[in-house]
């Protein structure tokens, strides 16, 4: 019969309509990559994205309802009433035309009874008693559903539903294809007003719930958002919802938007720990990056309070003669001219590549069943699931990459590079953490040195003197005129 064939082509169509929401499930393939070559004081790693100011805005969204719980209830008893006095003709008793009509007329109830159970929620997120107030100047409504909007559904529904008669007989409902359309045009109305209010109400309540929670919904962006932000909702910026109140025209909340400016990547260099000493920019806390047409290393300044798709960062230029020495893999140079620290190492670090770089002292690393017994600072790269155990505490890194066979990357620094590193930045550290009354101190120290044997000598030549003065004080008379006239005559020779 004509008429099952188009009722079942039109069935397919809304099934597949459906089907376009269901998602997809991609399979990740990893792919085979070459291991780095032997590395000094950096290790490349991730991509980062850096902005180097931050633009602040705020603004109200007002997720609307403007309808009471008493209007909707008033709606959805009329539309209940023409639900359920629809499949009351008479035609409908016959067995062969309630199965020709059932695909198709029974298709959107489901998606209605949810569409309803969805506007029972959302009506909790308001309250008749507080009028709708602005809390900003600047104010948008990106979603809502309106009581405009139900009333104009029903009513076209309405207008399709009198155009079906109770006077139809079964025959004229199985042989004339005008009535068939007539009964369609108002199933397939039903199936298109559930389906796309069901939608839109899942999408409503989901962004209350997350307002609710304090986080800004993941459906308002996009182009929801035209008048109050410069933001271009997905490039950087960060959304944070500062308060929401429940009022009689839906769900109020104040947003500020951090805007990120000039945003820029960079190649993040991880520094390599030899003994916890490490590279370090003119402070612990900058972070090194490469740009990425010329891989310039640069000093990246960051601040803490951002986030998530980028970080705020200061732009620092590395001194010239720590960039040539690390341009040019210069180790001895590199520990003469470049700065260090000392810092517990992060034992493991998944790197881009699939590599693993592992750091630390007393790290023991398993590839597998298998130990790996080349020492820490190394890169690995393993078939293999990688157990790094510290302090009684194990560090999983599952397999990133396809490799055949465990790969072992080792540092270019010899254990002389290591231990002149490790004496250089004890000695540089020594002077630089000697503070004003450390060396006040450490003068007074050494001019005790340098008075104390004067001082010894001072008391010898005193005693000294002491023990002639008092030999000549004890020495007889008559020895003194001797003394004095044998002087008397050496005076007369000259």
């Amino acid at each position: 019969m004509p008429g099952k064939a188009i009722i079942s082509f039109i069935t397919l169509l809304y099934i597949i309509n459906e089907s376009v929401y269901a998602q997809s499930v991609l399979k990740y393939t990893q792919n085979a990559v070459e291991p780095i070559e032997k590395f000094t004081f950096l290790v490349d790693s991730n991509i980062v994205r850096v902005a180097s100011t931050v633009r602040l805005e705020q603004f109200d969204i007002l997720v609307g309802v403007d309808f009471s719980y008493e209007q909707w209830k008033i709606w959805l008893g009329m539309m209940d009433l023409l639900l359920e006095e629809f499949p009351k003709f008479e035609f409908f008793k016959d067995a062969e035309v309630k199965d020709q009509f059932a695909g198709t007329c029974l298709l959107g109830q489901d998606k209605f009874n949810q569409f309803h159970r969805h506007m029972d929620e959302i009506l909790k997120f308001k309250n008749e008693n507080i009028n709708d107030t602005s809390i900003n100047l600047c104010s948008e409504t990106p979603i809502e559903i309106t009581y405009k909007g139900l009333e104009r559904e029903l009513r076209n529904l309405k207008n399709r539903y009198k155009f079906i008669q109770p006077t139809w007989t079964v025959q004229d409902v199985k042989t004339k294809n005008d009535i068939q359309g007539i009964i369609l045009d108002f199933c397939l109305y039903f199936n298109d007003f559930s389906i796309s209010h069901e939608l839109q109400t899942s999408e409503i309540l989901t962004a209350l719930e997350e307002l609710s929670d304090g986080v800004y919904p993941e459906v308002l962006f996009g182009e929801e958002l035209r008048n109050c932000t410069y933001s271009s909702n997905g490039d950087g910026e960060q959304y944070e919802v500062i308060r929401c109140e429940r009022n009689n025209k839906g769900y109020r909340c104040q947003i500020e938007v951090k805007q990120a400016v000039n945003l820029k990547e960079y190649i993040r260099a991880y520094p390599v720990h030899y003994e916890d000493i490490t590279l370090m920019g003119y402070q612990p806390r900058d972070v090194f990056g490469r740009t990425i047409d010329s891989r310039e290393l640069k000093y990246l300044d960051c601040t803490d309070e951002h986030s998530g798709d980028y970080a705020v960062c200061t732009e620092k230029e590395v001194p010239d003669h720590c960039k040539s020495a690390l341009s040019a893999d210069n180790i001895g140079n590199v520990i003469k001219y470049c700065n260090f620290t000392r810092e517990i190492a992060p034992i493991g670090l998944t790197l881009p590549h699939g590599g693993v770089l592992v750091q630390g002292e007393g790290v023991t690393i398993k590839n597998g069943e298998y130990s790996v017994k080349q020492v820490p600072p190394i890169v690995i790269y393993s078939p293999d699931t990688l157990t790094l155990n510290y302090d009684e505490e194990d560090y999983v890194f599952p397999p990133a990459i396809q490799i055949n066979k465990l790969v072992v990357v080792e540092s270019r620094l010899t254990k002389d590079d290591i231990e002149n590193l490790i004496r250089e930045y004890e000695w540089e550290n020594f002077w630089e953490n000697i503070e004003t009354d450390d060396y006040i101190r450490y003068a007074l120290i050494l001019l005790q040195l340098i008075i104390f044997p004067m001082a010894l000598f001072g008391c010898y030549v005193t005693l000294s003197q002491r023990k002639l003065i008092r030999k000549i004080i004890q020495t007889p008379k008559h020895k003194r005129k001797e003394n004095f006239k044998s002087n008397q005559q050496i005076l007369r020779k000259i």
